[in-house]
């Protein structure tokens, strides 16, 4: 029996230095708290997609899930709304066909999420993107794109990157000697950082020089507005007394400026005064024209005769605009000597009724 007691005292001891030691190797191995990765709702955009098969890798290597049951089983907790909806619809699948390996599910994932002819659209997109505004928009757009086309090498890329640039950025990388991709975007970048912090420098130092009030301000970084400075030929701006002693102005060659030049004043009431006496000429001319009366042309009233010449004889007939013949009396035809067939009309004048026409008259000189 005291054996069999000491036996135990034994065992209980070295599980006691094993659960020690697992306990202090537990608190030397632990691990620090890793992010998760954002869910995924199911939406068929590439970038979308590669996203988050990238982020969960990461979070494998960064957790130390080595398993490919595990990790496919884990990757489903981070599915949601249209996402989960596929995922709960592939493990219903009685067709025998499941997902048991990490690499199956990216094929099932690419396959279902991934947009079709993606790789020929970012391939189009790349061959026309264009350096236009900001290179560091530019190497965003182009690094998107990029991702997205698995096939393309790293010696393509770098023609599709240079070739988009602008002149003087393509110069600028080509006098560094740059040939390699990752290091064309990186120095793409500085060159933004150096043009923008050089423009900042240079504004807000001094006042412009020269004849004339006319200033001119920009947008600096912070929003704030700041008046641009006029440099000499040394490239060195000058202090501010020194400005203010250079001041000439144009009016009347005084060291000030144009708008608060005490001539000013005359020059404006000169130009006034002359504006006043256009006025007063324009007003002259005026009245002379309302004064000027015109002669009112003695209208006749009564009937209007005019002088014709029938058969050689002058005569003296009624104008009637509204009349479609020459009309004569019987006895004034026989007086003429006309000849006169016998016919069938009819005559109507205004206010009076219809009367039949002796005839007509042919061949009869006027």
């Amino acid at each position: 029996m005291r054996a069999q007691i000491d036996e135990l005292r034994a065992e209980l001891v070295q599980v006691r230095r094993t659960r020690v030691n697992e306990g202090g190797m537990g608190q030397f191995s632990a691990r620090p708290d890793v992010p998760r990765p954002k869910e995924f709702k199911g939406t068929r955009v590439a970038k979308d997609a590669d996203n988050f098969i990238w982020s969960m890798e990461t979070y494998f290597r960064a957790t130390g899930v080595e398993d490919e049951a595990v990790r496919v089983g884990m990757v489903s907790m981070y599915l949601v709304d249209v996402a989960l909806l596929w995922w709960r619809r592939r493990c219903d699948d009685r067709s025998g066909n499941t997902v048991n390996t990490w690499e199956e599910f990216k094929a099932e994932f690419r396959q279902q999420f991934y947009p079709e002819y993606a790789e020929d659209e970012a391939r189009a997109k790349l061959r026309r993107l264009e350096h236009k505004g900001e290179l560091r928009e530019y190497v965003r757009q182009f690094t998107e794109l990029m991702f997205q086309i698995p096939s393309l090498t790293d010696k393509e890329a770098f023609f599709q990157f240079m070739d988009g640039l602008k002149p003087w950025a393509k110069q600028e990388l080509q006098r560094r000697g740059v040939q390699d991709l990752h290091k064309a975007m990186s120095t793409a970048e500085s060159l933004v950082e150096f043009r923008s912090s050089s423009k900042s420098d240079s504004k807000g130092k001094g006042k412009p020089k020269g004849g004339g009030d006319k200033e001119k301000s920009h947008r600096s970084d912070g929003g704030k507005t700041t008046k641009s400075t006029f440099k000499d030929k040394a490239g060195s701006s000058k202090p501010k007394g020194k400005d203010e002693r250079m001041l000439k102005c144009f009016l009347c060659d005084g060291p000030h400026m144009a708008q608060e030049c005490p001539t000013k004043a005359k020059l404006a009431a000169l130009v006034k005064a002359d504006e006043e006496k256009e006025e007063e000429t324009r007003l002259g001319l005026l009245r002379i024209l309302c004064s000027i009366t015109t002669r009112k042309a003695n209208r006749s009233k009564g009937l209007m005769f005019a002088d014709v010449e029938i058969a050689g004889k002058a005569l003296s007939a009624l104008v009637d605009t509204g009349a479609s013949d020459l009309f004569l009396s019987e006895e004034g035809a026989k007086k003429l000597g006309l000849r006169v067939e016998r016919t069938r009309g009819q005559l109507k004048m205004v206010n009076f009724e219809e009367v039949p026409t002796c005839g007509v008259a042919k061949d009869v000189d006027i």
